[in-house]
Order: structure tokens, then sequence, then C-alpha cells
């Protein structure tokens, strides 16, 4: 029975008006003993398969009616109808978003079939939206009742509006109050983030609610007619003669519950309903989706994308088979003249759920998984669309201010696709680009795209790929070497290459002395010493020891070793671990101190100069290992000198923010970790209370003893826990600390005035700059950058952000005279503590007089 359900409608030859009673007349007859299975199969149907919700609901409307004379059971279309409506206020209460909105959708449209009382359907929305006259809005709360009442209201406002005009006018009204209403915060959260000339505004920012408000907008101003996109099978239902329809079914009032998530723990739901909101299309190709027809495609769309996570290959055969479930002519086809098309409005929809900040709903290899698997169903129809898409993306880049980690997030994605179809593309269209400055947006997103296709396949491959323009080592697309090691001790032919190390491992002696030392230490490790023999080799070195008060180990030794055992270990990723296992103790012993530590950094950079995978792994597990320390890795991120050996600006690929996301993930994860395990303790405590004293009043003796259990200390498992919480804690207030200032030292260097956001605001507004200036896209990249770390890890800043601004006082305080706006040192100032106050949901408190407007859109 369940499965008959979920598989209703699914029939080439689906007739919605024949084929309805039909069915409901078998479900009839089988209730008696399927009866669980077919509550659970229209349970599952509504809220897995939302685009087959009108069918549905005429499925019901045939299995509620009583017809005289007839043996089948008669009250199981009112048993369906209340198992949903009990679904749908657990869903509420559970907070299971999306079920709940699903679900309301259905109740909704089951108003014009006479099913659910109108009036209580009023209620139910006005009891959710009740959420908006909470002390602060409501938040995401708000945004989730939004948005599902405003759904119910596109499907159910033509029955509801003749009887409940006016409750329907002030329902739409407090929906627009909200969405208006709302701070400008979202603005940090869209896909671009332009820098504009004073005086010139930027194009208005419409997220998925201001879609959805412009939607129901369209709706009234039609007067509330039924949307055409949606079918209604339901009223064209034939009804048997001397059929009885009960009464229609009131929905009791439900109203939304607290949020109650841990921010320590990952919630299914954030960003549940969310997009980026891109435009890849014009609007004859895909409905714009601030109508109707749009939002409501949009919608379907999404919601099928979010349901289907666990099984890509049914999404992407439900995606392309979405016209079926929806009046015939939606969308461009031999009998329509619709010039919509389906492929196009997939692509766009999946492309800007791929896009949403600050983070995707699913693992971002989900939605290219479905594009993939599209293109394998309709190679014909959905490749020319994804073709399009990266191109109107690819343009984007540049003055247009395509959000830096949005570029990262499609080149990741793009370099996966072309992996699944052999990496063929025209490169020769983004042959003119090479004219521009190598650190140009769009350069580096050829880098980006090209490195992670090495990635996935090897050099040579993806060489043969590439046209003979961007082979050439002066257009710095690829490599001319395979992304190898480079052990600078190799041999005496290799000299000048070890000239190449970093300035943090040189000293008195040049580098290339210890080559012989190097050569020596290798076959001891080869041969496996013990750590002990390895320490005692190093300390007997010549000059292995500075002269100062206190020796310690000087950085070109400490180069030399890290250098070795990195090279111990470069055949392969277990010959790594295996190589930092055995001799972590020496590793430790070479990273005694912050100043050493910077030179294992720099022996790790320049050992996997080409190779910025092998980089980051490398740091990520000495980090693991406790050998490195985070802010060592914070602070030489933003050093100046240990990157130029890389064919551009480390901060444009993106390559720099990996090293600094992965050190800022792992920081929070051992705080998250110890939080988690704090309160496993603390409930284990409890319960051990408890138990005492159930104990105690089983022997009579639990009376007056309560307030004692209560001041008892706590546990020491629990005391060394807070601890080490403690600990981990304040090692993160530091991280995020230094942080902080390596970006503001970036973007305000106090000893050069005309650098940082200055130059860039100055070229933006008077086309002034230094020679090689080349328009400040590394600049505008670390810019980007700064405003994803807010995004990325606000939580966490914001308990901070008292004392950072203490430090820093004009975060929240920017220096400003009255005529600020002429002056680009206090503007690029202005701008820094703009982001950083929008970012954690502060008002940016600007001086009496001050006209400044924001630069970056």
């Amino acid at each position: 029975m369940r499965k008959m359900i979920i598989k209703h409608a699914d029939d080439e030859d689906f007739d919605a008006v024949e084929d309805a009673p039909r069915l409901a007349k078998v479900l009839r007859r089988g209730w008696r003993e399927g009866g669980p299975g077919i509550m659970d199969g229209f349970r599952y149907g509504v809220t897995e398969m939302p685009f087959k919700q009108a069918h549905y609901a005429t499925l019901l409307l045939h299995l509620t009616y009583r017809v005289e004379g007839e043996e089948e059971e008669a009250e199981c279309g009112r048993e369906i109808l209340e198992e949903l409506a009990r679904s749908f206020r657990a869903s509420v209460e559970a907070r299971e978003w999306l079920n709940a909105r699903l679900l309301l959708q259905f109740l909704s449209l089951l108003v014009p079939a006479g099913l659910v009382d109108a009036r209580s359907l009023v209620d139910a929305y006005k009891g959710l939206l009740s959420v908006l006259n909470e002390v602060g809005g409501g938040g995401e709360r708000a945004e989730r009742a939004v948005r599902a009442v405003g759904e119910g209201l596109i499907r159910s406002a033509h029955a509801l509006v003749g009887t409940f005009t006016e409750d329907i006018e002030g329902i739409v009204d407090s929906i627009e109050k909200f969405v208006l209403g709302r701070d400008d915060k979202r603005s940090f959260f869209k896909p671009h983030a332009q820098f504009l000339p004073r005086g010139v505004e930027p194009k208005p920012y419409a997220d998925p609610l201001d879609d959805l408000l412009s939607a129901l907008r369209e709706l009234r101003a039609s007067e509330w007619q039924a949307p055409a996109v949606l079918p209604r099978p339901s009223e064209e239902a034939v009804i048997p003669e001397g059929a009885t329809m009960p009464d229609p079914y009131a929905i009791s009032p439900v109203y939304m519950p607290p949020e109650m998530y841990d921010i320590d723990e990952e919630n299914p739901q954030d960003c549940e309903g969310r997009t980026g909101n891109l435009e890849l299309f014009s609007e004859g190709v895909v409905p714009p989706t601030n109508t109707v027809l749009g939002w409501t495609v949009r919608s379907l769309l999404l919601d099928t994308l979010n349901i289907f996570e666990v099984n890509r290959k049914e999404c992407a055969r439900f995606l392309l088979n979405i016209p079926r479930y929806l009046t015939p002519g939606t969308f461009k086809s031999e009998t329509s003249e619709s010039t919509y098309s389906l492929e196009s409005s997939v692509v766009s929809t999946i492309l800007s759920a791929l896009c949403t900040l600050p983070h995707t709903p699913h693992c971002p290899l989900y939605y290219g998984s479905v594009i993939t698997e599209l293109c394998k169903l309709s190679p014909s129809t959905v490749a020319p669309p994804v073709g399009r898409a990266v191109r109107r993306l690819f343009t984007q880049l540049g003055d247009d201010g395509l959000d830096v980690e949005i570029a990262r997030r499609i080149a990741d994605w793009f370099a996966i696709h072309l992996s699944n179809f052999g990496f063929q593309w025209m490169w020769k269209e983004w042959i003119p680009d090479l004219e521009l400055p190598v650190t140009h947006p769009r350069r580096a997103f050829m880098r980006r795209v090209v490195e992670q296709e090495i990635r996935l396949a090897y050099h040579d491959r993806i060489l043969q790929t590439l046209p003979e323009p961007m082979l050439a080592k002066e257009a710095e697309v690829v490599r001319p070497e395979a992304p190898d090691p480079v052990w600078p001790y190799e041999s005496l032919e290799r000299l000048a290459e070890a000239e190449s190390l970093s300035k943090s491992m040189t000293n008195n002696a040049p580098s290339h002395e210890r080559l012989a030392e190097a050569d020596s230490l290798l076959k001891l490790m080869k041969n496996k010493a013990p750590s002990h023999e390895i320490k005692n080799y190093i300390t007997a070195l010549p000059d292995a020891f500075t002269r100062d008060a206190k020796p310690s180990l000087r950085t070109d030794v400490v180069a030399m070793v890290a250098s070795t055992i990195l090279k111990l270990g470069d055949r392969s990723f277990s010959h790594f671990l295996n190589a930092t296992e055995r001799y972590l103790e020496v590793l430790r012993f070479i990273g005694s101190e912050a100043r050493l530590r910077a030179v294992i950094l720099g022996a790790i950079g320049d050992f996997w100069k080409r190779s910025s995978q092998m980089r980051l792994i490398t740091i990520d597990k000495y980090l693991q290992y406790g050998i490195l320390e985070p802010v060592d890795v914070v602070e030489w991120v933003f050093s100046w000198d240990q990157w130029r050996d890389s064919m551009a600006d480390g901060w444009t690929e993106g390559t720099h923010w990996e090293v600094l996301r992965m050190t800022l993930d792992k920081v929070v994860g051992r705080v998250v970790r110890e939080r988690r395990r704090l309160r496993a303790v603390d409930k284990a405590d409890e319960v051990a209370r408890a138990r005492r004293a159930a104990e105690r009043l089983e022997r009579g003796e639990g009376v007056g003893m309560d307030d004692e259990e209560d001041d008892a200390p706590r546990s020491r498992e629990a005391a060394e826990v807070q601890a080490n919480l403690d600990a981990v804690t304040a090692r993160l207030g530091d991280v995020f600390e230094s942080v902080v200032d390596g970006f503001i030292r970036i973007f305000s260097p106090s000893h050069r005035s005309q650098e940082g956001i200055y130059a860039v605001l100055a070229f933006v507004e008077e086309g002034s700059a230094d020679e090689g200036f080349e328009g400040g896209w590394p600049m505008r990249a670390r810019w980007g950058w700064w405003r994803e770390f807010l995004r990325r890890y606000r939580q966490y800043l914001e308990p901070l952000a008292d004392k950072m601004e203490a430090e820093w006082e004009w975060l929240a305080h920017p220096r400003s005279e009255e005529d600020a706006p002429e002056k680009f040192e206090e503007r690029q100032t202005l701008e820094i503590s703009r982001a950083w106050m929008e970012a954690l949901g502060r008002e940016v408190r600007k001086p009496a007089g001050s006209r400044e407007s924001s630069a970056v859109a």
C-alpha cells in the first residue's frame, strides 16, 4: 500500500482525474489491514515528493467522501488527514522545519478541496507568524515562519480571500513589515562585494525572502488568483452521485517553539531554504524568482535537491521529470510556447545552492554530483546550460566583485566536473584573459581549476588538455614541473635551487653548507636510527647552536633536519605519516621555540612549494601531532615573504585561506570537543547524584541532604575537563586575535599609509596608483577573505569582541573627522570597522556630522 501511494502519478500515461479514484478504491478496500502503511505512504509522499502534492490532495479527496451502499471503509480519509495534521504539529515542535513547511503546504492545498476548514488554516498562519511580535523579531525562526506561511498562501489564498480577505491582507502586511524591517546584516552574505566610487549606489540585493515578498505582492495584484504553474486536479475531480463529504477538518493552532540548538552541534536545518540568488541566465530563459512562477519553480527544485541528498541519481531523475507534475506548458517543449528552459532552471538552482553563504546546507560535493548525473541522463540538454553558467560566473570575476569564497567553490566544483568528462573544456575562450594582471581573479580562477585537475589526475595528463598559450611559462596558468617535492640538499647540481630557501631559514652560514650533513642524516633515517641517535647527531654538528647567552639550535640546522624528515616520507602519504611518527620526538626537539617552529613552516613551504595540497596536509598533520602551534601557522600565513615562489599571490588563488581555515577549524574543533566532553561528564555526575539521592531515600536518610549534595564540589574528572576547556578556549582567543591582527596589519599598515585598502579606494575613485599596482587585486582578495573569516567564525568572535575592540578601539569607534569622506586614510579604517560590525550584528557608531557611505557594496 505504501509503495502504491509513493509511486502515484509516476506513470507516463497517468491521468490525474481518472487514476486517483481507481487507486482510492483499492486503498479503501485494503484499509483494515494496510492502514498504517497507507498513512506512512501519504506522510512520505507529502514530505519527500512535494511536486506531487496536488495529486495527493486529489487522492485524499477520493478517500474522504462517503458513498451510501458501498462496503469500503469510509473513515480512512479523515484518519489520514488527522495523522497529517498531527505530523505537522509534531514537526513544528521538533523543529523539523522542512517537513513542517511541506506539511503546511499540503494542508493549504486541502482548503480549496474542501477538506480543511479555512478559518483554522488562517489561525494556523497567524499562530506561526506570532513569532514576529517577539522582542528581537524572532531571528531565524521568524524567517522560517514567513517562508512556510508564504508558501501556504500561494496555494490557498484564492480559496481564502473571499471570506477572509482582511485576514489575508493582514498576514501579507505583517510579512512585508518583517521582510522590509530586517537589518542590513544580510548584505554581508550576498554573492558580490564590489569596491565602488563615491556616489555610485550598488545594485540592491534581494535575498530569498525579498523574492517571496515580491511574489506575494504579485499574487495580491492579480486579485489572489491561483498560480497557473500548479495543477489543481482536485477541482476537476468527479464526485460520485450520492456521495457525501464530512465537515472540513479544523487544524489546531500551532505556534513556533523557541530555538534550541547548541552552537557546537551541526544544525541539519541550518541554511535550509536559503540560496545564493545568482543571476546566471536571462529572464527569458529562467523565470524570475521574484514572481509567483519563478518562486514556485525554484522552491520545488530546491526542496527536491535537499530531500534527495541521500540519492543523487534519484534526485537528478526527479529534477528532469518535474514538468510532469506541473501545469503543461510551464517549460519550453515542442507543444509549448514557453521560453523557459527546465535544464537552465535546474542548473541555476543547484549552483545558487552551492553558492549559499556562509555555508551550504549539504556537502558541496553533493551539488556537483547531481549536475554530473544530470549531464549523464541528458547530455544534450544539460551540458549547454552548465557551460553557459560557468562562462557567466567567469565574467563576474573581477570588477563585478564575485565573492572569493564563491569563486573558490565554483573552481573546485568545475575541476571535479571536468574530471568526470575527460577534462574537456573550451580553454581557448579564456586566452584573451591572459592579458589581465597575473593576480586578476580570472587568472587566479584558471590556476585554481588547473591545479585541482592535476590533483584529480596527473600533471602531464592535464597539460595535454590546455592550449599552447596557456602552457607558456609567462602565462602562469600551470607550472611546467610536476607538483613534486623539492629537497634543496639532494645534490650539488641543485645548489642554485637551494638558494631559493625562505629568508626565515638563512643565518650566518649559507644553506648549502649543510648538504653533507643532510645526506648523512638521511642515511641514518633510512637505516631507522632511533630518535635519540638523531638528536645526538644534530647536537654534535659543528655550529649547531647559536652563541647567545641562552644557546639554541641554529635556524639552518632546523631547516635541514625538517626538510630531511620530509624527504624521508615523500614517496606517499603513508610514508609521510610513518616518518613523522617515527621522528616525532626529533620534530618536537627542533621546534621547541616559536622562532624555530617558524623555520619548520618555512621548510615545509619550500619542500612543497609546487604542491599546495601537500603543503596543507603536512601542516595539518604537524598541528595534529603537536609539532606546530596554531598561532605559529597564523603568523606564518600573514608573513609577506614566505610565498614568493608561488606563481602568483597566494590569497588570490585561496591557498593561503585554505591553510588559515584548516588551522582555525582545528582550534575550534578542540574547543567543541572539550565542551561536549564536559557536558557528558556533568550529565554522568548528575545521574550519579540522582542515584545516590534515591539510595538515601530508600534508607530513609534523604531528609535535609539535597542542599549538601548540590553544594558538593564537582567530580575530579569534571574539574580536569573544565581545566582543559579553559586552556583550549584561551588558546582559541589567542589564535583569533592573531588572525584579526594579521588582517588589520595588511589593510592599514601604519608605516605605509598609501597601501592597504587606502590604495584600492584611491584606484577605484581616482584611477591613481603606484607602478605595478595592477588594480590592487591581491588586496581585494585579502578583503574578500577577511569578510569570509568574519562570516564563518562570527559565533566564536562574538565572545571575544569586547576584548578585541578594547585593543583596537577604532573597530567599534572608527576614527573619522567631519570631512572624512575626502580622506582615504580614514575611509579605509571605516571600511574595516564596518565589515567587523556588520558581521557581528553591531551598529557602526559614526561621529556626528560624518557623511560617509560604504565604498564596498
